[in-house]
């Protein structure tokens, strides 16, 4: 009779402590996988300065490349009234001396209305640039972030052996007395 009541405690005792085992080793883990996504979501957070400087950068950029081409298209569309101008002196002139100084005049007006093109024409292409990359980086940071998010809720919606239907993961305060319950109570059932 001894020997039969010595076995239920001790079998009590090895069941328990399996299964303290096996939770264990779920909940290490999953705290291993849980303290490696929140790294990764500090990271994602700790590179926003960054990530906003770099944007801010990006944006006075794009800023002063579109003042700098609306200001080149101004000074371009400027000296259409000039060429229009000579083209009106050049059938006025009466002398070959007079129209060739008018041509001349007329043939450096319009190389400074080119380049002023040109000048516009790049400082739009920089602005572009600007802002397409700023936008490929805050797609980018959005899918970062979205992936950390989905990771986070993931652990946030932590199931015990991570099967659905199971009850949530308990806290670590929780897990404690759970363990420190059944230690007491395979502590009474050997002193019994």
């Amino acid at each position: 009779m001894t020997n039969v009541r010595l076995r239920v405690p001790i079998l009590t005792i090895a069941v328990a402590a399996v299964a303290l085992y096996a939770f264990g080793t779920c909940q290490a883990r999953q705290g291993g996988e849980d303290a490696a996504i929140i790294r990764s979501a500090a990271q994602a957070l700790a590179v926003g300065k960054a990530y906003r400087a770099r944007q801010a950068q990006l944006h006075t950029a794009a800023q002063r490349a579109g003042a700098r081409a609306t200001s080149a298209l101004a000074a371009a569309g400027a000296k259409d009234t000039t060429v229009a101008r000579l083209q009106l002196e050049l059938k006025a002139d009466t002398a070959a001396r007079d129209s060739v100084r008018t041509l001349v005049v007329t043939v450096t007006t319009v190389i400074a209305q080119r380049d002023s093109a040109v000048v516009a024409a790049r400082a739009f292409f920089l602005k572009a640039f600007a802002d397409s990359t700023r936008a490929d980086r805050a797609e980018a940071r959005v899918q970062t972030l979205e992936a950390n998010l989905a990771a986070t809720l993931t652990v946030a919606d932590c199931r015990i052996l991570g099967v659905k239907f199971l009850p949530r993961c308990p806290s670590r305060n929780v897990s404690f007395v759970v363990g420190a319950g059944l230690t007491a109570v395979a502590f009474v059932a050997t002193r019994h």
